[in-house]
């Protein structure tokens, strides 16, 4: 069977997102609070789907995250854009439904 490059990123995200809520997987930083480390933790999935320069809508965005993460917050999700925006990690762009189409910007291209 052969992998896709993203698949194979879903599926090591997807371990990942588990040894992490199982506790098997500490990460360093300083804590600043629950709803800070969510937002972050949402800002880093956003990344990871938008890793691959594509366009992808809002509605795309959330069907991956809601796949990925168990506890999936449409609010969070927002919070986490705004948050992304602010610091210039995406661009977003109208959509023709009115929702957003996002992309990562030129700077954080890898």
């Amino acid at each position: 069977m052969r992998l896709t490059k993203r698949q194979l990123k879903r599926i090591i995200r997807e371990e990942y997102s588990r040894l992490k809520k199982r506790g098997l997987i500490k990460e360093m930083g300083m804590p600043m609070g629950d709803f800070s480390q969510e937002v972050d933790d949402y800002c880093e999935q956003i990344m990871e789907e938008l890793s691959d320069g594509d366009l992808v809508s809002y509605a795309e965005l959330a069907s991956a995250l809601e796949y990925l993460m168990p506890d999936f917050d449409e609010a969070m999700l927002g919070s986490a854009i705004d948050q992304c925006m602010q610091k210039g990690m995406i661009q977003a762009h109208a959509g023709s439904d009115g929702l957003g189409i996002f992309s990562i910007s030129q700077d954080y291209m890898i």
